[in-house]
Protein backbone atom coordinates (compact mmCIF):
# COMPACT_ATOMS: atom_id res chain seq x y z
CA UNK A 1 0.00 0.00 0.00
CA UNK A 2 2.71 2.47 1.00
CA UNK A 3 4.90 1.62 -1.97
CA UNK A 4 1.97 2.20 -4.32
CA UNK A 5 2.05 5.93 -3.54
CA UNK A 6 5.72 6.32 -2.63
CA UNK A 7 7.16 9.07 -4.79
CA UNK A 8 4.17 11.39 -4.71
CA UNK A 9 6.47 13.88 -3.00
CA UNK A 10 8.33 14.10 -6.34
CA UNK A 11 5.74 16.71 -7.34
CA UNK A 12 7.66 19.23 -5.26
CA UNK A 13 10.77 18.65 -7.39
CA UNK A 14 8.90 19.92 -10.43
CA UNK A 15 8.78 23.39 -8.88
CA UNK A 16 12.37 23.92 -9.98
CA UNK A 17 11.52 23.26 -13.61
CA UNK A 18 8.22 25.11 -13.71
CA UNK A 19 7.95 28.57 -15.28
CA UNK A 20 5.37 29.65 -12.73
CA UNK A 21 5.52 27.32 -9.70
CA UNK A 22 3.23 29.52 -7.58
CA UNK A 23 0.45 28.86 -10.06
CA UNK A 24 1.24 25.38 -11.39
CA UNK A 25 2.20 23.60 -8.17
CA UNK A 26 -1.09 24.13 -6.28
CA UNK A 27 -2.94 22.87 -9.37
CA UNK A 28 -0.71 19.79 -9.52
CA UNK A 29 -1.21 18.94 -5.86
CA UNK A 30 -4.96 19.42 -6.08
CA UNK A 31 -5.10 17.27 -9.21
CA UNK A 32 -3.24 14.40 -7.52
CA UNK A 33 -5.48 14.65 -4.45
CA UNK A 34 -8.62 14.48 -6.58
CA UNK A 35 -7.32 11.54 -8.62
CA UNK A 36 -6.40 9.53 -5.53
CA UNK A 37 -9.78 10.29 -3.98
CA UNK A 38 -11.67 9.28 -7.13
CA UNK A 39 -9.72 6.33 -8.52
CA UNK A 40 -8.48 4.80 -5.27
CA UNK A 41 -10.85 5.67 -2.46
CA UNK A 42 -13.83 5.80 -4.83
CA UNK A 43 -13.09 2.40 -6.36
CA UNK A 44 -12.72 0.82 -2.90
CA UNK A 45 -16.05 2.36 -1.85
CA UNK A 46 -17.79 0.91 -4.92
CA UNK A 47 -16.19 -2.48 -4.30
CA UNK A 48 -17.31 -2.58 -0.67
CA UNK A 49 -20.83 -1.64 -1.76
CA UNK A 50 -20.86 -4.67 -4.07
CA UNK A 51 -19.09 -7.16 -1.77
CA UNK A 52 -18.64 -7.41 2.01
CA UNK A 53 -15.00 -7.10 3.04
CA UNK A 54 -15.07 -10.60 4.57
CA UNK A 55 -15.84 -12.08 1.15
CA UNK A 56 -13.08 -10.05 -0.50
CA UNK A 57 -10.58 -11.17 2.15
CA UNK A 58 -11.20 -14.83 1.29
CA UNK A 59 -10.84 -14.29 -2.45
CA UNK A 60 -7.54 -15.53 -3.93
CA UNK A 61 -7.45 -13.26 -6.99
CA UNK A 62 -7.72 -9.52 -7.42
CA UNK A 63 -10.90 -8.04 -5.89
CA UNK A 64 -11.19 -5.76 -8.92
CA UNK A 65 -11.26 -8.80 -11.22
CA UNK A 66 -14.01 -10.24 -9.04
CA UNK A 67 -15.97 -7.00 -9.29
CA UNK A 68 -15.62 -6.78 -13.08
CA UNK A 69 -16.67 -10.40 -13.44
CA UNK A 70 -19.75 -9.70 -11.34
CA UNK A 71 -20.87 -6.88 -13.67
CA UNK A 72 -20.40 -9.11 -16.72
CA UNK A 73 -17.02 -8.10 -18.14
CA UNK A 74 -15.43 -11.36 -19.36
CA UNK A 75 -11.98 -9.86 -19.98
CA UNK A 76 -11.62 -8.51 -16.45
CA UNK A 77 -8.27 -10.19 -15.81
CA UNK A 78 -6.77 -8.91 -19.08
CA UNK A 79 -8.12 -5.42 -18.40
CA UNK A 80 -6.61 -5.33 -14.93
CA UNK A 81 -3.26 -6.56 -16.26
CA UNK A 82 -3.29 -3.73 -18.81
CA UNK A 83 -4.04 -1.19 -16.08
CA UNK A 84 -1.22 -2.60 -13.94
CA UNK A 85 1.22 -2.33 -16.85
CA UNK A 86 0.37 1.33 -17.47
CA UNK A 87 0.54 2.01 -13.74
CA UNK A 88 3.98 0.41 -13.59
CA UNK A 89 5.22 2.47 -16.54
CA UNK A 90 3.94 5.65 -14.91
CA UNK A 91 5.68 4.70 -11.68
CA UNK A 92 8.93 4.05 -13.55
CA UNK A 93 8.68 7.43 -15.27
CA UNK A 94 8.21 9.12 -11.90
CA UNK A 95 11.15 7.19 -10.47
CA UNK A 96 13.47 8.20 -13.31
CA UNK A 97 12.45 11.84 -13.04
CA UNK A 98 12.70 12.13 -9.27
CA UNK A 99 15.81 9.94 -8.97
CA UNK A 100 17.77 11.80 -11.64
CA UNK A 101 16.99 15.20 -10.13
CA UNK A 102 17.93 13.98 -6.68
CA UNK A 103 21.25 12.65 -7.94
CA UNK A 104 21.86 15.95 -9.73
CA UNK A 105 21.20 17.95 -6.57
CA UNK A 106 23.33 15.68 -4.38
CA UNK A 107 26.20 15.83 -6.89
CA UNK A 108 26.09 19.64 -6.80
CA UNK A 109 26.27 19.56 -3.02
CA UNK A 110 29.28 17.25 -3.03
CA UNK A 111 27.41 14.25 -1.67
CA UNK A 112 27.98 12.25 -4.88
CA UNK A 113 30.54 12.34 -7.71
CA UNK A 114 30.42 15.55 -9.76
CA UNK A 115 29.92 13.57 -12.96
CA UNK A 116 26.27 13.08 -12.02
CA UNK A 117 25.47 16.79 -12.40
CA UNK A 118 26.11 16.90 -16.16
CA UNK A 119 23.40 18.48 -18.28
CA UNK A 120 22.62 18.12 -21.98
CA UNK A 121 21.52 20.87 -24.35
CA UNK A 122 17.95 20.64 -23.06
CA UNK A 123 19.23 21.22 -19.49
CA UNK A 124 18.31 17.66 -18.51
CA UNK A 125 20.64 15.84 -16.06
CA UNK A 126 21.29 12.97 -18.47
CA UNK A 127 23.96 11.40 -16.27
CA UNK A 128 21.48 11.12 -13.41
CA UNK A 129 18.81 9.77 -15.77
CA UNK A 130 21.19 7.09 -17.02
CA UNK A 131 22.30 6.13 -13.49
CA UNK A 132 18.69 5.93 -12.29
CA UNK A 133 17.68 3.80 -15.27
CA UNK A 134 20.60 1.42 -14.66
CA UNK A 135 19.63 1.05 -10.98
CA UNK A 136 16.01 0.32 -11.95
CA UNK A 137 17.20 -2.26 -14.49
CA UNK A 138 19.23 -4.01 -11.79
CA UNK A 139 16.09 -4.17 -9.69
CA UNK A 140 14.21 -5.74 -12.59
CA UNK A 141 16.91 -8.40 -12.99
CA UNK A 142 16.71 -9.17 -9.25
CA UNK A 143 13.01 -9.85 -9.69
CA UNK A 144 13.91 -12.93 -11.71
CA UNK A 145 17.17 -13.96 -10.04
CA UNK A 146 16.26 -13.59 -6.36
CA UNK A 147 12.57 -12.75 -5.94
CA UNK A 148 12.37 -14.11 -2.39
CA UNK A 149 15.62 -12.78 -0.95
CA UNK A 150 17.49 -9.68 -2.16
CA UNK A 151 14.56 -8.15 -4.02
CA UNK A 152 12.31 -8.49 -0.97
CA UNK A 153 14.87 -6.64 1.13
CA UNK A 154 15.12 -3.81 -1.40
CA UNK A 155 11.36 -3.35 -1.72
CA UNK A 156 10.98 -3.59 2.04
CA UNK A 157 13.61 -0.91 2.55
CA UNK A 158 11.75 1.34 0.10
CA UNK A 159 8.57 0.99 2.18
CA UNK A 160 10.50 2.00 5.29
CA UNK A 161 12.10 4.92 3.46
CA UNK A 162 8.69 6.16 2.30
CA UNK A 163 7.43 6.34 5.89
CA UNK A 164 10.69 7.96 7.00
CA UNK A 165 10.63 10.59 4.21
CA UNK A 166 6.95 11.44 4.66
CA UNK A 167 7.40 11.77 8.42
CA UNK A 168 10.44 14.00 7.90
CA UNK A 169 8.49 16.20 5.47
CA UNK A 170 5.63 16.61 7.93
CA UNK A 171 7.96 17.40 10.84
CA UNK A 172 9.79 20.02 8.76
CA UNK A 173 6.45 21.44 7.69
CA UNK A 174 5.46 21.92 11.32
CA UNK A 175 8.83 23.35 12.34
CA UNK A 176 9.32 25.70 9.37
CA UNK A 177 5.81 27.14 9.38
CA UNK A 178 5.93 27.67 13.14
CA UNK A 179 9.34 29.39 12.88
CA UNK A 180 8.20 31.58 9.99
CA UNK A 181 5.08 32.59 11.87
CA UNK A 182 7.18 33.67 14.84
CA UNK A 183 9.30 35.83 12.51
CA UNK A 184 6.26 37.39 10.89
CA UNK A 185 6.86 35.71 7.52
CA UNK A 186 4.18 34.00 5.43
CA UNK A 187 4.04 31.13 2.95
CA UNK A 188 2.63 31.41 -0.56
CA UNK A 189 0.91 28.02 -0.21
CA UNK A 190 -1.80 27.88 2.39
CA UNK A 191 -2.17 24.74 4.49
CA UNK A 192 -5.84 23.95 5.15
CA UNK A 193 -6.79 22.92 8.68
CA UNK A 194 -3.35 23.86 10.00
CA UNK A 195 -1.85 22.21 12.02
CA UNK A 196 -4.37 19.36 12.20
CA UNK A 197 -3.48 17.71 8.88
CA UNK A 198 0.30 17.38 9.48
CA UNK A 199 -0.26 16.04 12.99
CA UNK A 200 -2.89 13.59 11.72
CA UNK A 201 -0.49 12.50 9.00
CA UNK A 202 2.26 11.82 11.53
CA UNK A 203 -0.17 9.81 13.65
CA UNK A 204 -1.18 7.66 10.68
CA UNK A 205 2.45 7.12 9.69
CA UNK A 206 3.19 6.02 13.25
CA UNK A 207 0.34 3.51 13.06
CA UNK A 208 1.63 2.26 9.70
CA UNK A 209 5.13 1.83 11.14
CA UNK A 210 3.79 -0.11 14.13
CA UNK A 211 1.75 -2.30 11.80
CA UNK A 212 4.71 -3.25 9.59
CA UNK A 213 6.94 -3.73 12.64
CA UNK A 214 4.68 -6.25 14.34
CA UNK A 215 3.65 -8.16 11.21
CA UNK A 216 5.90 -11.14 10.36
CA UNK A 217 5.34 -10.52 6.64
CA UNK A 218 6.52 -6.90 6.66
CA UNK A 219 8.84 -6.80 9.68
CA UNK A 220 11.81 -7.23 7.38
CA UNK A 221 11.23 -3.69 6.08
CA UNK A 222 12.18 -2.28 9.49
CA UNK A 223 15.49 -4.16 9.59
CA UNK A 224 16.25 -3.38 5.94
CA UNK A 225 15.41 0.29 6.46
CA UNK A 226 17.56 0.61 9.57
CA UNK A 227 20.48 -1.02 7.76
CA UNK A 228 20.05 1.42 4.88
CA UNK A 229 20.06 4.40 7.26
CA UNK A 230 23.22 3.05 8.92
CA UNK A 231 24.83 2.71 5.49
CA UNK A 232 23.96 6.32 4.62
CA UNK A 233 25.33 7.53 7.95
CA UNK A 234 28.60 5.65 7.46
CA UNK A 235 28.87 6.95 3.87
CA UNK A 236 28.38 10.51 5.07
CA UNK A 237 30.97 10.20 7.83
CA UNK A 238 33.57 8.61 5.54
CA UNK A 239 33.04 10.46 2.26
CA UNK A 240 31.23 13.73 2.90
CA UNK A 241 32.14 14.86 6.42
CA UNK A 242 35.94 15.03 5.75
CA UNK A 243 35.31 17.34 2.77
CA UNK A 244 33.14 19.61 4.86
CA UNK A 245 35.67 19.79 7.66
CA UNK A 246 38.54 20.41 5.21
CA UNK A 247 36.77 23.30 3.52
CA UNK A 248 35.41 24.55 6.85
CA UNK A 249 32.40 25.86 4.96
CA UNK A 250 28.87 24.54 4.45
CA UNK A 251 28.19 22.47 1.38
CA UNK A 252 27.60 24.62 -1.68
CA UNK A 253 23.94 24.95 -2.46
CA UNK A 254 22.94 25.12 -6.12
CA UNK A 255 19.55 26.68 -6.88
CA UNK A 256 17.05 24.21 -8.24
CA UNK A 257 16.42 26.60 -11.15
CA UNK A 258 19.76 25.52 -12.68
CA UNK A 259 18.05 22.43 -14.11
Amino acid sequence: MIQGYAGIETLAVEAGESDNPRQSMPKAFRSVTYRISFFYIGSILIMLCAYPWTQLAGHDGSPYVLLFSQVGIPVAAALMNLIIIFSGLSSCNTGVYGGSRQLYSMANEGLLPRSLNRLNKQRIPYAGVFATAVAMSVGTIMTYLAPDTVYVWITSASAFSAIFIWALILVLELVNRAASKDKGASFHYKMPFWPVLPIAGLAMLLLAFIAIAISPLTRISVFAGVLWLVFLLVYYQIVVAPKVRAENTPLRKTPVKDY
